[in-house]
Parts: C-alpha cells; structure tokens; sequence
C-alpha cells in the first residue's frame, strides 16, 4: 500500500482501460496481452490491489471515457487535447506516425505530401491524427472513423496517403513490397505515456515516479522486448 492508492484506487481496484486499436500494446483476449496489460498488473502489484480490466476500441472512446469514472489510469499518447484532461507520466514507449503511400506516387517524403497538400487518411482521435492536424492543412485531411475505415478509404484512392504508427504500416508495405512504401521522415514523435484524471496530484506523481522507477532498473526494457518494442522505450528515465 502506499500513499497514492487511495486516491489512484478509489473502488479498491486498479481500474485499466486498454486501447485495443494500438495492437502494438494491447490485443483483446482473455485476459488481454500486450505491453500496457503487463505494465498494468506490475503496478497493481506495487499498489497492492487487483486490476480491472476495460476495452476499447480506440484511442478516442478511452479519450470520451476520462470524465465518467469509469476507469483509474489509461495508457495513451501525450497529446495537448488530451492533457487538458488527464495528467500524464514520462513516456513509456515513443513510436512514429508515418505515411503509407502508393509506390508510384509524385511525393517521395512526408513533407512534399504536406507542402503538395495530398489527401491524407487518419484515424479520428488517435496520436497520429492530433498530431498531424498541427502539421497538416485541415483541407488535406479525410478523417475516418478507426483505422480500419481510414485504410479502407486508402484502398479505394479517396486519399493519396494512409497516416499512422510506422510498424504497422511496414506490415502493410511489406505486404505489398510492389506497390506501397512508407515515406520518411516521420511525420510525428509519438510519446506513449500513463494518463490519470486530473486533480489527483499525489495519483500522478506516484504514476510518474513509479514509471521512472521501471524504466532506469531496465524492467520496462525487458518488459517490451516480447512484444519488440525494447528500441522504443527512453534509454533513461527523462522528465516530462
């Protein structure tokens, strides 16, 4: 027990919600895998209560979720919308966006599919779409529903580029070696981080300190190297 369970904990349960749409760090199942479902049961176990688990389907619907109690810590990107609700740690893992295009494409960089003002494709409310709204024309962006939808609308030539985290679109170049490539640089540094409400200080800083704690004795490393995000994770415990 320490001094943030209280008020991290307030049904007496670690309360997790899991973004099921980055299956790079939770994969629905039962139990669900991934990364953040194994960060979250090592700090249930420092805080000495059990974890309960919520699933959505993306980053948005957890986003929705942060003003009605119905879960105790997330794990999303650092973004500023999403800080004006939530206080968030360091980042645990920093990812890509990227762009995903046709191999026989004009642009052949993220910035000329910018400066040329390309249609692009995104996914509503995730990382990769905040923050390519601060970077991008809004005229040049056609916002799907998930990421499913915006691929599909790739598929169909609705948009000349498809946005998103670069592992998952080298799965999907790599798929199509012929026809797709995944453009550099990106577009976008990713800083994956724990998010609790605001107004519990002793909550985030617990959070902040106990990240910082996995990260320096080399235990998220490990952690990570399952799911091949070990490059990911900060080489050392950095302030927010």
């Amino acid at each position: 027990m320490t001094e943030a369970t209280e008020p991290l904990t307030p049904t007496g349960r670690l309360r997790v919600a899991l973004n099921f749409g980055n299956h790079l760090l939770a994969r629905p199942g039962e139990p669900p895998n991934g990364l953040t479902v194994e960060m979250a049961y090592e700090l249930a176990a420092a805080l000495g209560v059990e974890v309960a688990f919520t699933g959505y389907d993306k980053a948005a619907d957890v986003f929705e979720a942060a003003g009605r109690d119905v879960w105790d810590i997330c794990f999303l990107a650092n973004d500023p919308v999403r800080a004006a609700q939530l206080a968030f740690t360091r980042p645990y893992v920093a990812l890509e966006g990227c762009f995903l295009t046709r191999s026989d494409a004009d642009a052949r960089s993220a910035s000329e599919v910018i400066a040329q003002g390309l249609p692009i494709a995104t996914a509503r409310g995730s990382a990769y779409s905040l923050g390519l709204m601060r970077v991008a024309g809004a005229g040049q962006i056609r916002v799907y529903d998930d990421g499913a939808a915006a691929r599909a609308a790739f598929e169909r030539g609705e948009a000349d580029s498809l946005a998103g985290i670069r592992q998952r679109l080298e799965e999907m170049a790599s798929a199509q070696p012929e026809g797709l490539r995944v453009l550099e640089p990106p577009f976008v540094e990713i800083r994956q981080a724990i998010g609790t409400a605001t107004g519990r200080p002793a909550a985030a800083r617990f959070l902040d300190t106990w990240l910082a704690g996995l990260i320096t004795s080399g235990r998220l490393a490990a952690m990570a190297a399952p799911w091949g995000l070990a490059e990911a994770i900060p080489n050392e415990a950095g302030a927010r």
